[in-house]
């Protein structure tokens, strides 16, 4: 069964068997690479801004550009013999997730992932950041570096340390793997990490529902490799924001 539910749109006026290209951001190709291989829905609006209609489903084959445009790019398109509607809250999404019932469950607002330009002149190649969202996760073990609970396909993703454009590395060690809302406070500088791992949090920026699920170490996890240990000189970078916007 499909676990994800893709909207590419107003209904094309030609329907192709495929492959297909959908425009999405870097933070879908770091969210869902894990999904590479998968069947996923697809849908479209017959109407604009109306309800979201599955018309087929098809295989999550890569993330690339196309050139300015970053595209999540589809193949082996299998139609439904009648339109399927699904309920979604944040219709304008391009991802989300199926329930059991088949009902779509919104993520809502993906948190900014500072530094990457939807446009895509910092990309080299978008599959780097595919390699690199499955290589994070799998270092984590898909464990939350934050609460240490694991994060299900769609909840989480590889979360960018210090930005591409000031100075941060196209590398695995410029980002840590959280849960969304961690990872939406950590991009907005709500709490960051020390010196010796242990996690700083601004309590009123972070709010007491997020801060009970620290970890009980109370330091980010990190596995017994340090080779997959986030980059020292990213976070100090990180470390510096957080402490310059409580001045």
């Amino acid at each position: 069964m499909e676990k994800l539910l893709v909207n590419i749109g107003l209904m094309p006026v030609q329907l192709s068997t495929g492959p297909l290209d959908v425009a999405c951001n870097s933070e879908d190709a770091l969210r869902y690479s894990d999904c590479l291989g998968d069947r996923v829905a697809l849908a479209y609006f017959i109407v604009d801004q109306g309800p979201l209609y599955q018309y087929a489903s098809a295989t999550l084959d890569r993330f690339t550009t196309r050139g300015n445009m970053l595209v999540a790019q589809f193949s082996r398109l299998t139609f439904l013999p009648n339109d399927v509607e699904q309920t979604v809250l944040a219709s304008s999404a391009v991802f989300s997730v199926l329930s059991d019932t088949s009902d779509s469950i919104p993520f809502g607002e993906a948190a900014p992932l500072y530094g990457a330009d939807e446009a895509g002149t910092i990309f080299e190649s978008l599959d780097i950041y595919g390699q690199i969202g499955r290589q994070v996760r799998n270092a984590a073990q898909d464990l939350c570096a934050f609460s240490g609970v694991t994060v299900l396909p769609g909840e989480g993703s590889a979360t960018l340390i210090r930005p591409i454009d000031d100075g941060g590395r196209v590398h695995a060690r410029n980002f840590i793997y959280l849960h969304e809302e961690p990872s939406r406070l950590f991009n907005h500088f709500a709490w960051t990490v020390g010196p010796d791992m242990e996690i700083i949090a601004d309590a009123w920026a972070t709010g007491t529902d997020v801060l009970s699920t620290v970890n009980s170490t109370g330091k980010l996890l990190v596995g017994e490799d340090q080779r997959h240990w986030p980059d020292e000189r990213a976070l100090a970078w990180h470390r510096q924001r957080f402490f310059d916007r409580l001045r």
